[in-house]
């Protein structure tokens, strides 16, 4: 079993924004709209990291109504990984935006050394694969050992347009720091990060910074 592999210490941190677009008002699915179906996987060209993510593979539980990722990470920089964030968008093919999700959590990745993982998404942002379609992609957004953790310097509008396009984007680091389970002001700028992806305004918005750092929200739309 997937989860048997995971450690029992491992904390990874994770943004997820959905793009699952309405047009002008009209309650069709955007794969009512495309005639597009199904979960597709991308992660995002980000030179100049010392981690990275690879092998994105979506899947979705009809019964449960949860849509995970699978991915693989991998250290590439001298120091034992600590923490990752990692930001996962999914567009629509019109490249709207419906909710997000971010949760913070540890693992313990030695240099050279790489890790199968699951995401598993908030119910909120769950896509019926056999009804809908939605483009999932991966970037890293910020990453640390046990003396330092970093974020990136791009703003995220620019990440988030790179993730769109699918243009590659080299890193621009900057140190910031870590209060307790979470970085510094990690629910101000989850909600800065969700004002920014949702275009309508946000709908329902919500932020924990106990054990497990964890902040959702949803899009209004047409």
């Amino acid at each position: 079993m997937f989860w048997a592999r995971l450690r029992q210490d491992a904390r990874v941190c994770f943004i997820v924004f959905v793009a699952l677009g309405g047009a002008l008002g009209i309650s069709l699915s955007s794969a009512d709209q495309s005639g597009l179906i199904g979960l597709r996987a991308e992660v995002l060209s980000q030179p100049g990291l010392p981690v990275e993510i690879s092998d994105a593979d979506p899947s979705s539980n009809i019964v449960e109504q949860v849509t995970t990722v699978d991915y693989t990470v991998t250290n590439r920089g001298t120091d034992p990984l600590t923490h990752i964030t990692l930001l996962v968008v999914l567009f629509d093919p019109y490249g709207n935006v419906k909710g997000g999700q971010l949760t913070c959590e540890h693992l313990t990745l030695a240099a050279g050394q790489q890790e199968r993982r699951l995401l598993r998404l908030s119910n909120l942002l769950y896509v019926d694969r056999t009804e809908d379609y939605a483009r999932i992609v991966l970037a890293v957004q910020g990453a640390g050992t046990d003396g330092r953790y970093w974020k990136l310097a791009t703003p995220f509008p620019e990440l988030l347009a790179a993730m769109r396009s699918g243009s590659p984007l080299p890193a621009a680091l900057e140190d910031v720091v870590k209060t307790g389970s979470c970085p510094a002001g990690w629910c101000a700028d989850c909600f800065n990060d969700a004002q920014d992806a949702c275009g309508k305004g946000i709908k329902s918005y919500s932020c924990e910074i106990n054990a497990k750092c964890v902040c959702s929200f949803s899009c209004l739309m047409d």
